[in-house]
């Protein structure tokens, strides 16, 4: 993450300090243009935790910001965990108790998984008979016929393998049912 300015933090101490009334109450009448505006954008007041860089925690929150915004572990989440790994290691209870949760973790992914793998084949199913029933309709045959070993099979194979080779319009695949059919009929 590339750190930049998205804020402007002015201290009121020295707003007080460093502007006279007049230009107090210009500076506020800015500030309350802003926060109407805001409001009329349906936005609320925010607040905020300043950190100075002078202040011996702002590498840290620094970092913590970045983690938060590349959705990575923190600092103090990392060493948590570091904490509990360890203490695990001497609970033999706790290890066992980790170990199982991870296990749980485990089948419910494979879980997940298989069902996934489930809805696939239904839908690679329900595609499978989608194109038969086309071929059915554009053949004018009953749903069911047997393409590769019926009467007229030497008319549907040739056709069904051009058809899964290589796009066909519908003008294309009419001639040639015809012509095909007129061969079928000498």
């Amino acid at each position: 993450m590339e750190r930049y300015n998205k804020y402007l933090v002015l201290k009121i101490a020295d707003i007080e300090k460093y502007l006279n009334d007049d230009k107090q109450m210009k500076f506020d009448a800015l500030v309350t243009c802003i926060r109407v505006g805001r409001l009329h954008d349906g936005k609320k007041d925010q607040q905020y935790v300043c950190v100075a860089a002078d202040w011996p925690m702002y590498e840290q929150v620094w970092g913590m910001v970045e983690a938060f915004v590349d959705n990575k572990p923190s600092e103090i989440e990392q060493l948590r965990a570091r904490i509990a790994e360890l203490e695990a290691q001497s609970d033999p209870e706790a290890l066992h108790i980790a170990y199982l949760q991870g296990q749980a973790t485990a089948n419910e992914t494979t879980r997940k998984q298989a069902d996934r793998i489930k809805e696939l084949e239904a839908d690679q199913a329900a595609a499978v008979l989608r194109e038969k029933q086309w071929f059915d309709s554009v053949f004018g045959l009953s749903y069911g016929t047997d393409w590769n070993n019926g009467p007229r099979a030497e008319i549907y194979r040739p056709k069904l393998a051009a058809l899964l080779t290589a796009p066909i319009s519908t003008e294309a695949l009419d001639a040639y049912v015809a012509e095909k059919v007129k061969e079928a009929m000498k």
